[in-house]
């Protein structure tokens, strides 16, 4: 974890990938967010809380784009995936890279408006990237619990 990205409202744990590389990155996040409107069915709550893409100082291009409605500890969830390419990053402005973000937002159970996302991002070349992490990402997503209030889970 990176003081720099420290937040009230937001928890991301990087992996060192091997070998080092300024390109490569890999984490895994649990975050609140947010989405405008209290939802009124599950299908609904999928609309409003689809991924509408990165905001970057760069160019992202999205290439693929999958959602499914979930439920997590009986909550409406969507589960993503989503692969994008990614040109003029900062880390190497010439080069084109690919961004894999997989994960799902949840309703929280104790606000309407607000969710919970818990996903996993890598980011690199396409040589560098490595889906054998995927597995050991998916882990700490399956370990994400919902709680209403602390030490509360939901359903």
């Amino acid at each position: 974890m990176l003081r720099s990205e420290e937040e009230p409202t937001r928890v991301l744990l990087r992996r060192n990938t091997v070998p080092p590389s300024i390109t490569h990155t890999f984490y895994v996040a649990v975050a609140i967010g947010g989405i405008e409107r209290e939802p009124t069915s599950h299908e609904d709550f999928a609309n409003l809380a689809r991924l509408t893409g990165q905001q970057a100082s760069y160019e992202v291009n999205q290439i693929s784009y999958t959602q499914k409605s979930v439920l997590k500890q009986g909550q409406w969830c969507i589960r993503v995936e989503s692969l994008d390419s990614v040109r003029g990053a900062p880390v190497e402005p010439t080069a084109e890279l690919r961004m894999v973000i997989k994960g799902c937002r949840c309703l929280h159970p104790a606000f309407p408006k607000t969710t919970v996302d818990f996903f996993f991002s890598e980011r690199g070349r396409k040589d560098e990237l490595r889906p054998d992490l995927y597995e050991e990402a998916e882990v700490f997503l399956r370990g994400v619990r919902i709680d209403v209030a602390p030490d509360t889970p939901a359903v």
